[in-house]
Formats: C-alpha cells, structure tokens, sequence
C-alpha cells in the first residue's frame, strides 16, 4: 500500500483497484468505440443501400470506414498518454539538473496526472530544505561581514556543507591571523 501521505490519494478508502480506475475508463471508451464502430458502418451501408446505392458498394465504405476510425481513436489516446508522458519526462531532466522548481502540469485526473501532483509534491521538501539552509548561511555570513569572527557556520544541508566547511576554514584561518597581529 502507497503512503497516501506522499500520493495525495487515500487507498484505504477506494481501494487500490479503483486506482487506476480513469485510465482503465479511457483504454476501454477506445476499444468499446473501436469495437461499435462496424455496427455504425454496417447502419451506413444499410443506410446506402436502401438510397438506391449497391449493397457491396455500402460494404466497401463500411470496410473502410471501420479500420481508419479505430486507427484514429487510437491515435488520439495514444497521443494523449505521450504528450503526459512527455511533460513528466522534461520536468525529472530538469530536477537532475538541478532545477527543484520544475513543475509538471497536471492535465487530467487519471494516474498520469496523479503522478504529475506527485512528482510536484516530491520536490517541496528539498526545496524547502535548501531554502531554509540557504537563510541560515545569509544570517551567519552577514554576522561575518559585520566583524564578527566568532561565528561558526553549522552544516543543516548537504547542499550548502561544502560552502559551510569553506566558510569555517577561512574563518579559522583569519582567527589566526589576528591572533598573531
């Protein structure tokens, strides 16, 4: 079971089947109109047939009719999950490079755009740390930058670790320094 704390969708209260209950919704509108579409194109024929036209001349346009229909359906849903499919992509490239502010948009309801609330939520938390670790190092700089070489730069944050430890040796350093002076 998901932590519905992260997933922002309770299991406990629809069940993990219904979790994919949307997208399930839309493959099977496709395969159902696909599969109606012969019994729209026999109506057709039917229809041609009886305006005066030839019976095989209705059954030809309904044989025609009938696999270019269901390509196109197909085609939409298919071209749907890939343009979502897509947009999360790009936005987990840009997280690699760094940028915790990419957001993916959340075009539907389905589990795509579930994953897209998701994946936005699962960036909160860093970014939110680093700014937070980002402040700390502002307020302990400008104690520095205002004579004060006391200060000891706490670590809070992988991120800004290595600027922290920089930040102490040079201060421990300039500690010498005057002591000698």
């Amino acid at each position: 079971m998901r932590n519905s704390h992260l997933s922002g969708h309770d299991d406990r209260k629809t069940g993990p089947i219904s979790s994919f209950a949307t997208l399930r919704n839309k493959i099977l509108t496709a395969v159902l109109t696909g599969s109606l579409m012969p019994l729209f194109c026999l109506a057709a024929a039917l229809i041609f047939a009886n305006e005066g036209g030839s019976p095989s001349t209705g059954w030809l346009i309904a044989a025609a009719m009938t696999p270019a229909l269901a390509v196109a359906i197909a085609f939409f849903v298919a071209r749907g999950f890939r343009i979502q499919i897509a947009e999360l992509r790009e936005v987990l490239v840009a997280a690699l490079d760094g940028n915790l502010n990419a957001q993916a948009e959340i075009t539907s309801g389905d589990e795509l755009g579930r994953l897209a609330g998701l994946l936005n939520r699962t960036f909160e938390r860093p970014r939110a740390r680093l700014q937070e670790s980002v402040q700390r190092l502002n307020v302990e700089v400008s104690r520095i930058a205002a004579g004060d070489l006391t200060v000891e730069i706490t670590v809070t944050d992988n991120s800004t670790r290595s600027i922290a430890e920089s930040m102490n040796n040079m201060l421990s350093r300039i500690r010498q320094i005057v002591s000698h002076v």
